[in-house]
């Protein structure tokens, strides 16, 4: 097996179902044929990379709203959702405006997921 393709999956397996996503969003965008041209999957996808698109979207600086002094961050917009991340009381992340009842949220170390909106309290940009 290519070297890039190992390091693909070792990477894939230490992430969230949300991050994989992301993750194969990124290589589906540059496509294989161009990580095989232009030396793999490291100047795909690094480890610890940051896509600017993506990361520019979460401007609002938010903490929770919750009871329980905690709260936790899906991998879908579900209850069902796969726990991904815990955020406790006045620990700030980061978020955008959304539509719906789920909003995606950015943690303080970079993991990605959903939190219902009525846990959300927006502190501003």
């Amino acid at each position: 097996m290519m070297n890039w393709v190992k390091a693909l999956f070792a990477d894939l397996a230490e992430k969230s179902p949300v991050e994989q996503l992301e993750v194969l969003k990124k290589i589906g965008a540059f496509g294989v044929a161009g990580a095989l041209l232009f030396g793999g999957y490291s100047l795909v996808f690094s480890k610890g990379g940051n896509n600017s698109d993506e990361s520019d979207k979460f401007r609002l600086r938010a903490v929770i709203k919750d009871p329980d002094g905690f709260t936790y961050v899906r991998s879908m917009p579900s209850r069902e959702g796969q726990i991904v991340a815990k955020v406790p009381d006045k620990e700030v992340f980061f978020t955008y405006e959304q539509r719906s009842n789920w909003w995606q949220v950015r943690t303080r170390d970079n993991r990605y997921g959903f939190m219902h909106i009525t846990r959300i309290q927006v502190l501003g940009d």
